[in-house]
Formats: structure tokens, C-alpha cells, sequence
């Protein structure tokens, strides 16, 4: 919709897809733009999952006026969803949702000065690919029961709480021996909750996080360097798994009967 108020409705005959099976869109609240406008569209015709977290909100389109002295950006028009819905400054609000990684309080259109609010037109006219929602209560309570014993997951979501709860300190100590104690009871908390981690995926617990790093720093350097080659020579090793990618494909699993062809197209 541009400034005056005019909406321009843009669109193509469906053809055949190069993918018809189960998807899942991973988003978060750095996902803006274009990332929006494919997240909200997947959603929208029900052609796969979207989750995470709600994202950036940017849903304006702008030109770039050269100027003899530089340039002048403007904001000339908003796009919208085939549902209707801006992504302007509320985002695209996930199917299942994530526990946050950035605070929405600091980072996203909502927080800029000026931003324009969100707001919505009529729908277009469209298909659903699928009927995804049917199944969204089920999904959600299978994932929920399975993060209440996924033992990465808890420790991502306790991270986040420690870190939420430094972020809501208003005032910090000058005092050093008060801060020397600040410092070690963290690193006893960090300790304590790396360590419960550890216990519940049958790992040694650590005496101190830094014992690792502590074993690398005894090394000679050629047993560093025969390490590294170990390392690199190892194919069977791996990055630590993310949690979030391994509970996306576990959620992504569990919907697979939602994308029968029996589900298919039906309009809104």
C-alpha cells in the first residue's frame, strides 16, 4: 500500500513445486524484511511450520533520492501478507515458539522512533497448501513435554534466565570485593548449571569450567598439534548439536502426517 493509500495486489498463477513434502521455517528476531514477507508467506498458505521466536517487524518499503550533498532515504509504501496482515512493526508470530535469544525490547522495528504501526488490509484470494493448524495443539504439547527433559534445552533456557536477570539490574557496585563476589557466584552458577547439563546427557561432570581449557594450556606444542590434526582427521566428530535446530527437526517429524495429501488445498 503506498502513501496515498493505494494498494497494488501483485501475484502469479501456482505452478509445480520443485518440493511438496513437510518444511519447517526457522525464524527469530533478527529475521526481517524479505526473511518476513517468506516466513509469513509460508504460514499464511499453510505450506509448513513456522518457528522460533517473533520477528524483526520490518514491513515498509523505501528509494534512495540522490541529493547533490548525499542521499535521502524515504519510506513510500508498507507490504502485506495474502492474509491481509502487515509485518510492519508486529513481525511474523511463530506456530510454535522458542524461548528468546535477543531481548524484543531492545532489537526490532517496535523500539525504533517513528515506526509505523502495524495494520492490515482485506485478504487476497489464495489456497491452503495444507491444514497445518489442526495439528498445532498436538505439536505444541509434544513439545512441550519433550524440552522438559531435554537436558540442552534446559540449559539454554536457564542461560537465557541468567542472563534476563543481569539485564534487569539497574545499578552495578563499585565496590571490588563485592564484584570479586558477584563474579565468583556466577561462575559457581555457570559451573552448577553446565554440570547438570553434563550429568543428564551420562557425561563426567567438571570440577571447574575452566578445567578444559586449563588441560590444553599443560600441553606441549606437539601434543597440541597432534590434537588439532586428531581433530581435524576425525570425521566422526562433530559440532555440540543446537538444541533449537535438533527440537525444530523433532517438531518438523511429529507434523509429517499433517502434510498428507489428504490435507491438501481448502480455501480460508
Amino acid at each position: 500500500r503506498q502513501s496515498n493509500s493505494r494498494v497494488l495486489r501483485e501475484g502469479k498463477r501456482r505452478s509445480s513445486p520443485y518440493y511438496t513434502g513437510p518444511l519447517a521455517v526457522l525464524i527469530n528476531r533478527m529475521s526481517a524484511s524479505a526473511s518476513e514477507i517468506f516466513a509469513g508467506a509460508i504460514q499464511d498458505y499453510q505450506r509448513g511450520l513456522v518457528i522460533g521466536t517473533q520477528s524483526f517487524g520490518k514491513g515498509t518499503v523505501q528509494s534512495v533520492n540522490e541529493l547533490s550533498h548525499g542521499q535521502l532515504k524515504l519510506t513510500e509504501s508498507k507490504f502485506y501478507r495474502i492474509s491481509g496482515d502487515s509485518t510492519q512493526n508486529r513481525g511474523v508470530i511463530p506456530d510454535i515458539a522458542f524461548p528468546p535469544l535477543y531481548n524484543q525490547e531492545d532489537i526490532g522495528e517496535s523500539v525504533l522512533d517513528n515506526a509505523l504501526h502495524w495494520d492490515r488490509i482485506p485478504q487476497a484470494n489464495h489456497r491452503y497448501y495444507f491444514d497445518l493448524k489442526a495439528g498445532l495443539d498436538t505439536l505444541q504439547r509434544k513439545h512441550d513435554k519433550r524440552i522438559a527433559k531435554d537436558p540442552d534445552f534446559q540449559f539454554l533456557q536457564e542461560q537465557i534466565s541468567v542472563i534476563e536477570a543481569m539485564r534487569s539490574k539497574t545499578h552495578l557496585s563499585l565496590n571490588i570485593d563485592l564484584r570479586k563476589k558477584e563474579r565468583d557466584a556466577q561462575k559457581v552458577q555457570q559451573l552448577a548449571m553446565e554440570n547438570r547439563r553434563r550429568v543428564a546427557k551420562g557425561e563426567e561432570p567438571l570440577e571447574a569450567l575452566e578445567e578444559e581449557a586449563a588441560a590444553e594450556l599443560a600441553m606441549t606444542d606437539e601434543e597440541l598439534e597432534a590434537k588439532a590434526e586428531s581433530e581435524k582427521d576425525d570425521k566422526e566428530k562433530e559440532k555440540e548439536p543446537d538444541p533449537l535446530l535438533t527440537e525444530a527437526s523433532h517438531i518438523l517429524v511429529d507434523a509429517v502426517p499433517y502434510f498428507e495429501p489428504e490435507r491438501l488445498a481448502r480455501r480460508p
